[in-house]
């Protein structure tokens, strides 16, 4: 559902354990600045706004909607240039956004990617 890679960076320390505890919580194990390993269990509401809060701050914004008609949930990134992605057919709030936040991931590592060449 949510990669460790996210969630290092959007909280800033290497994360070495995800687990899901039900449809509305999620533990979280990392390493902090000691080197000391906490695990921390987080409303996955509260957690997707913070990975939103980051997609944000890295030039793209996020909205999500319920689709008219149905039980899903559709997520449209959007950034300087416009709407750049839609996902949908997702299940709920959460998913949308952390989904729509790995696709942002994964367009920065390939951005950066293709700046190193």
């Amino acid at each position: 559902m949510i990669s460790k890679e996210l969630l290092s960076i959007v909280f800033g320390h290497e994360i070495t354990n995800v687990l899901i505890i039900s449809n509305s919580y999620i533990s979280i194990s990392k390493v902090a600045k000691k080197q000391t390993l906490t695990t921390t269990s987080f409303n996955i509401y509260e957690l997707a706004h913070r990975c939103k809060e980051w997609a944000f701050n890295s030039g793209f914004s996020i909205t999500v909607y319920k689709t008219l008609g149905y039980t899903t949930y559709t997520a449209e990134i959007h950034c300087d240039e416009g709407t750049i992605v839609i996902l949908d057919s997702l299940s709920t709030e959460p998913e949308a956004v952390l989904k729509a936040c790995e696709w942002v991931l994964g367009t920065l590592e390939n951005k950066s990617d293709k700046e190193e060449l």
